[in-house]
């Protein structure tokens, strides 16, 4: 006999908590108190069919379609796919430093480029800063490269140039970056310094002609980051370091490059002819939904070889180990293939060798 469950009620709602260590199942449920009128169906409908029933939506299901969940489910059935693979990837912004199988680093003179105006960020961690007197009063500077310039630096002991290992950073203009001179056993925390030049050294970037689009608080919960949505007329940077490329605004602000990872293009009606890196092309599952316009670019195809015959001497056995694989490749003399020696040495069950 099933056990009475005491039910708890409030004003607004009732709950139920049976009791621990057995498993219940929904035998019926009374609907005489749920709304029944078409705005009321149509909003569950949407509410188990879709990621949320808008007013607009509910309108057009009790509209347009009278109500009838066929006809919207016919009707969504016959729309062309939206797919998030697509979405995602004309919006994703992964930071990388350096090309992966996921996809190359979107070049500093591109469209959608990222760009910061403090001066550290999380690649900096672990690395050694030299604060060296010039420019604007002290240069800070990683592996050769002016990062910017201060007017003041009091952090440290002993003279000038000092060096420092970077411990810790915060992303955002100054907030703590965590400077040592003992390998991080004990800290001195400065400002994140913004990105700045008394005279703009000859690798700076001059994007005076390109537009900026900041990243609003809602992408991003760090202020001074942009993203580059017009290119200026002239730009090259092929001969810069990725991680330390530095470009001048159309207002006069210096923002450093922030490497992201470019993906391409790869639509059901524009599929994507370039490969994410030297040795890697796009590839996607197939699926119903594309199985139809999938298609293999002739660069990504596989490779084909022509028969051609090769001599079987100590010269040719001598490439092949000194090729990469250095392992030996051993021939035989005298092997008699005719009957009734023909068995293979290959293919037979057994096969007997002597040295």
């Amino acid at each position: 006999m099933p056990a009475n469950v005491p039910v708890k009620c409030e004003s607004l709602s009732c709950s139920v908590t049976p009791p621990v260590g057995s498993s219940y199942c929904i035998r019926s449920i009374d609907t005489s108190a749920i709304p029944t009128d078409e705005k009321s169906n149509a909003a569950r409908l949407l509410s188990q069919a879709t990621f949320g029933p808008t007013q607009t939506d509910i309108d057009h299901v009790t509209g347009d379609l009278g109500g009838d969940a066929k006809a919207w489910f016919a009707e969504q059935v016959g729309l062309p796919p939206s797919l998030h693979r697509a979405h995602y990837r004309r919006r994703m912004n992964a930071r990388a430093n350096t090309a992966t199988v996921t996809g190359v680093l979107r070049s500093p003179c591109e469209l959608g480029s990222r760009w910061q105006s403090y001066t550290f960020n999380l690649y900096d961690e672990g690395k050694t800063v030299t604060a060296q007197v010039g420019g604007a009063g002290y240069q800070l500077v990683i592996n050769g490269v002016v990062h910017t310039e201060m007017a003041s630096f009091n952090v440290g002991t002993g003279d000038f140039p000092r060096v420092f290992k970077i411990c810790q950073v915060d992303e955002l203009v100054n907030m703590d970056v965590d400077l040592s001179q003992d390998d991080c056993a004990s800290h001195t925390a400065i400002p994140n310094p913004p990105v700045h030049f008394a005279a703009p050294p000859a690798e700076v970037l001059n994007f005076a002609g390109a537009e900026l689009q900041p990243l609003s608080a809602v992408v991003i919960k760090r202020t001074g980051v942009v993203l580059l949505t017009r290119a200026p007329s002239s730009c090259s940077a092929e001969s810069l370091p990725p991680l330390a490329t530095f470009m001048v605004g159309p207002s006069g602000d210096y923002f450093r490059h922030d490497p992201r990872v470019k993906t391409v293009d790869n639509t059901l009606d524009s599929p994507a002819v370039e490969a994410t890196d030297a040795a890697t092309c796009p590839a996607v599952t197939k699926t119903f939904l594309n199985r139809g316009k999938c298609r293999r670019q002739a660069a990504c195809a596989r490779s084909t070889y022509s028969s051609a015959p090769v001599i079987l001497n100590d010269e040719t056995l001598r490439i092949w180990y000194l090729g990469g694989t250095l392992r030996y490749v051993y021939y035989i003399t005298g092997l008699r293939l005719e009957d009734p020696y023909v068995k293979s040495p290959c293919t037979s069950a057994w096969s007997r060798w002597s040295r």
